[in-house]
């Protein structure tokens, strides 16, 4: 995997003929600062952040979107943008607006009676699941006429607005400023064209839209954000920038002695093959800050790249001990050096990631090489049943269900799991 996006996962979104390729920043400091900051707007949406996800797409537009009612996607260039939490806030409590008001569904009809080609902008396809594995099945929609079409964008002007009245509502009830959305819909409304057609566009008028939310009237007090997670949303930025922009744009950049500088710089020079002063640097850092687990983990991530798979292993490990949120990511890599070594001790952590994300054909691949690794061929063929199901693999699932049938004890609880697949099936 190219050091530029040291944890990041592909996924492949299908078009029929059509492919496209988009890249998601799968890293564990990012989503736990960001999981951090947006608790409040799902309290306030009454949505269980538990259920719903928030994916960085390694895209530099400034764009943010909702597929389905469990996953929120914002771009990398929305963050790039935010030097400050608050227009990341504002675009995350919009799409919540979205999911609130059941858009996703809407959108779905509409588009079926528009006959409409472009969904809303964003995508050829209806994404029909998301995982962190490059399995996923799509739906293209094809035909229409221009009048289907204007009606389609008409409805999503509506449903634009509505999502800013709820946006708004949030950021009220979780104590957040709505400078951000201003901020953005100031910046949107200087790219739009003076003499542009309102009614070609999905969404309205950024003007009118700014118009709207300044003289939104908030209710409750403003509460300022923490600054250590103002800093660690700074550092997120800092990182993001370190491993995405030009080399050649970041020497500069970060050429002083701040916290924040030497992260980069490690990165940097992680990306540039020089591994001794990558460490050096992170080393550096440990030393003032030896509770924070993200040194750790990229010290985990450069050692593993270079062969060191046991001081690789004990830095994640320690990573992990330190981490207090949700720690997935991390498992997953300690687990991809454990498998060079240990692998029983990779099944433990493949089976805690896998409790943390139940949906992910790329942990039960995981499971079944560590597995089959162990000796355990039954359980094998289990996970690898596991992933043929969540990929929606019929002769894969019919074949790897069979083997596991086969190789596991008759006593197995895994038994039950696989026909509870196996009656999903026969109702389809």
């Amino acid at each position: 995997m190219n050091a530029k996006f040291y944890s990041f996962l592909l996924i492949l979104f299908f078009c029929h003929t059509n492919s496209y390729a988009i890249q998601l920043i799968r890293d564990s400091e990012a989503e736990s600062i960001i999981r951090e900051l947006t608790v409040p707007l799902f309290k306030a949406a009454n949505v269980d952040s538990n259920l719903v996800k928030v994916f960085i797409v390694d895209d530099k537009a400034l764009n943010a979107y909702v597929i389905d009612n469990n996953n929120i996607f914002i771009n990398l260039g929305l963050i790039q943008y935010s030097t400050s939490p608050y227009p990341m806030l504002g675009v995350i409590a919009h799409e919540l607006g979205h999911i609130a008001a059941g858009h996703v569904l809407q959108r779905d009809n509409d588009i079926n009676n528009a006959k409409i080609a472009v969904y809303a902008s964003y995508l050829l396809g209806i994404i029909s699941a998301i995982t962190v594995d490059p399995a996923i099945g799509t739906a293209l929609i094809q035909g229409g006429s221009h009048l289907g079409e204007r009606a389609f964008l008409n409805n999503n002007r509506v449903q634009e607005e509505i999502a800013d009245q709820y946006a708004l509502k949030y950021l009220d009830s979780a104590g957040y400023s709505n400078s951000g959305i201003q901020d953005i819909l100031r910046y949107l409304d200087k790219s739009e064209h003076p003499q542009i057609d309102q009614y070609s566009l999905t969404h309205p008028l950024s003007s009118k839209r700014l118009f709207y939310v300044q003289n939104y009237q908030a209710i409750n007090n403003i509460q300022p954000i923490p600054a250590d997670k103002l800093y660690r949303f700074k550092r997120l930025v800092t990182k993001l920038d370190a491993f995405s922009s030009p080399i050649n744009t970041l020497l500069d950049k970060y050429s002083d002695e701040s916290d924040l500088s030497k992260y980069a710089c490690a990165i940097i020079y992680y990306r540039q093959s020089k591994i001794d002063k990558s460490i050096e640097q992170l080393e550096s850092l440990i030393e003032d800050s030896p509770q924070d687990p993200y040194y750790h983990e990229l010290k985990g991530e450069i050692l593993y790249k270079i062969g060191k798979i046991d001081q690789s292993a004990a830095s994640y490990k320690q990573a992990l001990s330190l981490v207090k949120n949700q720690s997935t990511l991390i498992k997953l890599q300690l687990s991809q050096a454990l498998l060079l070594k240990d692998p029983q001790e990779a099944v433990f952590y493949l089976e805690r990631a896998s409790a943390e994300e139940k949906n992910s054909p790329f942990i039960w691949k995981q499971l079944a090489i560590a597995y089959g690794r162990s000796g355990n061929i039954g359980m094998s063929y289990f996970a690898l049943t596991k992933k043929a199901f969540l990929e929606e693999d019929t002769s894969k699932f019919k074949k790897y269900s069979e083997l596991a049938i086969k190789n596991l004890p008759q006593d197995s609880p895994y038994l039950l799991q696989i026909d509870d697949m196996l009656k999903y099936y026969i109702k389809m």
